[in-house]
């Protein structure tokens, strides 16, 4: 028992460390009355579902304040929240000829499983137009990892950002 509670403890203050190291000197990230969270850049079950479950139940209507720090990694080298535009067959693109582009990497959201996935990036205030549960996670190529395709997918990401969310009904 003893030794959960230690890891606990040290697992807490890595995050606290982490936060203090990658917003150093920023107010605004002191996420007071909100909800901090990390956020990995591969999802639980990238297979099944590219954005991960967060524990937050969002009601229509309410406004959601984002602020995201950090570095991750989505396999075309380390980039932060808001990404880079690129070509991709992401979840968050638009059409550009015969393609799509999108801010590859870029931090992005749903609310609901069936809910239109937005672009978050480093801040970010959007309201809710439906309840549901609030996912998040990096846009990404849905292309499978077999280095055929061009740029990534969700198997070779690795890192995380901090996330902030603040939200009222």
């Amino acid at each position: 028992m003893i030794g959960k509670r230690i890891t606990i403890c040290c697992n807490l203050w890595l995050i606290a460390f982490m936060v203090s190291i990658l917003t150093p000197g920023c107010d605004e990230f002191s996420c007071k009355n909100g909800t901090l969270l990390v956020v990995h850049a591969k999802p639980k079950d990238w297979s099944d579902n590219v954005l991960t479950a967060t524990s937050i139940e969002i009601e229509k209507g309410s406004t959601l304040f984002f602020s995201a720090s950090g570095i991750w990694d989505i396999g075309l080298g380390s980039i932060g929240p808001n990404g880079k535009e690129d070509w991709c067959e992401c979840p968050v693109s638009k059409i550009s000829g015969s393609g799509f582009k999108g801010n590859l990497g870029a931090l992005i959201g749903r609310i609901g499983v069936h809910g239109e996935p937005f672009i978050i990036g480093d801040k970010k205030t959007i309201t809710a137009g439906e309840s549901g549960v609030l996912f998040l996670g990096s846009n990404d190529n849905m292309a499978p990892c077999d280095g055929h395709n061009r740029g990534s997918c969700y198997k070779d990401n690795k890192g995380f950002l901090i996330v902030c969310i603040k939200f009222t009904n």
